[in-house]
């Protein structure tokens, strides 16, 4: 059952720090933790995560105290409001379930907002407003990041050492059975019996598994027409949005600085006027890493300038004046100044 947590609101006689040694108190006073807690515990909105709750049952960990804690990734009591030490105790299991929570309603509703992102939002303009920051001047930037793809278990890494001791062999010295293990049809025709078996087996969990089966034979593998068995794409025939890994189905493939990468690309947007006494980032994306550097930007004609062509270039964004500036010309031009071309066309 959801309820909001407003109990930090409301002093109390048994506050820890009305104990506390004055001195550790005052230096409480000037650490972090209050400005922590007044500027951003609280301003996080809790009512849109009322979704993830139902409305029986025992009342919810407060929320506002969970996403603060993935905020500061760590334990800080004084900064989430709580007074009394030891009041209140968090199992690692409960921000694991929370996090699931969000999780399964984002996949479950994706037209919805992303709950997270608006609470970034709303954090953002308290910081904005209260240091008197200007965003009239931001810049934008890209950077990839890999994807927490799940090691290897120890099938996976026997055959790969499998593999690689098999290919260091003399193909006159392999077996036949030894043979078979440089072919990736041999795991691809497995791949399609598996599939035949599950899609008769009614489960949940094997739903999923029988989607990304589907998906990994579709991109590895065709149906060779003369022998109607499945044969190996070449490697430039896999589509760079293939699947990666069992474990991340969204993470894909990309060369970039003549490296490859599976994961994603993080798209920032920052303010970078120099009155600023510090600069904040607005605004953030995450997509596929496949997804091209260049953004692109529509803007008044006012806006146009070569300064402004010049960073355009520079950051890989691609600006689209919408429409003229309105500026009057600085020479006027006289009818005699045309020439006509005569050419019939």
């Amino acid at each position: 059952m959801f309820r909001e947590n407003n109990d930090h609101l409301q002093g109390s006689l048994f506050e820890s720090t009305n104990w506390m040694n004055s001195g550790i108190k005052a230096k409480l006073n000037k650490s972090w933790a209050p400005i922590f807690y007044e500027y951003v515990f609280c301003n996080i909105d809790e009512t849109p995560f009322s979704v993830l709750y139902s409305d029986i049952g025992r009342p919810n960990f407060p929320v506002n105290i969970l996403l603060s804690l993935e905020f500061i990734k760590h334990m800080k009591n004084y900064a989430v409001g709580i007074r009394v030490l030891g009041e209140l105790n968090l199992a690692e299991k409960t921000l694991y379930d929370f996090r699931t929570r969000i999780y399964q309603y984002l996949i479950q509703y994706p037209e919805q907002e992303d709950l997270i992102f608006n609470q970034f939002l709303n954090l953002t303009l308290v910081f904005i407003e209260k240091a008197n920051i200007s965003t009239d001047i931001q810049c934008m930037d890209s950077t990839m990041f890999m994807s927490n793809i799940k090691k290897a278990g120890r099938i996976a890494l026997a055959f790969d050492v499998l593999y690689m001791t098999v290919k260091t062999i003399p193909e006159e010295k392999l077996t036949e059975e030894l043979k078979e293990v440089l072919k990736p049809e041999m795991l691809l025709t497995l791949c399609l019996r598996a599939k035949d078996i599950i899609e008769n087996i009614s489960c949940i969990k094997n739903q999923d598994t029988l989607r990304i089966l589907t998906r990994f034979i579709k991109e590895q593998a065709v149906i060779d027409e003369e022998t109607k068995s499945l044969k190996a794409k070449d490697n430039k025939d896999i589509p760079s949005d293939s699947l990666q890994s069992a474990y991340d189905e969204d993470a894909t493939y990309r060369i970039k600085g003549g490296k490859g990468q599976s994961g994603y690309v993080l798209n920032i947007a920052e303010t970078c006027s120099e009155d600023n006494p510090f600069q904040v980032i607005t605004d953030y994306q995450v997509d596929q890493n496949i997804k091209s550097d260049v953004e692109d930007l529509y803007l008044d004609g006012g806006y146009y300038s070569d300064k402004v062509a010049e960073l355009e270039k520079e950051n890989g964004v691609e600006l689209h004046f919408t429409n003229l500036s309105g500026r009057n010309p600085s020479k006027k031009q006289s009818v005699t100044d045309y020439q006509i071309d005569e050419t019939p066309t």
